[in-house]
C-alpha cells in the first residue's frame, strides 16, 4: 500500500462514516458538549480531535499492524487541523510542549525500569 492509497482510503471513511454519524462538526461538538457536563471542561471540537488522536497513537503501540488505527489517526488529525485555532492561543493551565514532551520521557523510562 502506497502513502496515496492510504490517505484515499481515510478519505473513503470520512464519507462512509459521516453517512452514519453525521457530519464531522457537528459530531465532535456533541462529544465536546458531552464530555464537558462529565468533567466539568471547557473542551471545543478541536480538543476532541486532537484526544481522538492521541487514543489512536496509544492503540497503535500495542497494535502497530492495525490499519484501522493508522487510518482513523489520519483522519483525525486531518478533522483538528480544519478546527485549529486561527490564533495561537495556551490556557493558563497547559504546560508547554518541551514539559510534555519531558514528562512523557519520564513515564517511559519509568515503565522500562519495571
Amino acid at each position: 500500500m502506497t502513502p496515496g492509497d492510504i490517505l484515499a482510503e481515510a478519505a473513503a471513511l470520512i464519507d462512509e462514516r459521516g453517512q452514519d454519524y453525521g457530519s464531522i462538526e457537528d459530531n465532535f461538538a456533541n462529544i465536546a458538549s458531552i464530555s464537558n457536563a462529565m468533567l466539568g471542561r471547557d473542551l471545543t471540537a478541536y480538543d476532541v480531535a486532537m484526544i481522538l488522536a492521541s487514543v489512536k497513537f496509544a492503540r497503535l503501540r500495542q497494535s502497530p499492524y492495525k490499519l484501522d488505527n493508522f487510518l482513523d489517526g489520519v483522519n483525525y488529525l486531518a478533522f483538528a487541523a480544519t478546527m485549529r485555532p486561527l490564533e495561537p492561543h495556551r490556557p493558563e493551565h497547559m504546560p508547554a510542549q518541551s514539559d510534555i514532551l519531558d514528562m512523557l520521557g519520564a513515564r517511559i523510562r519509568e515503565r522500562d525500569d519495571v
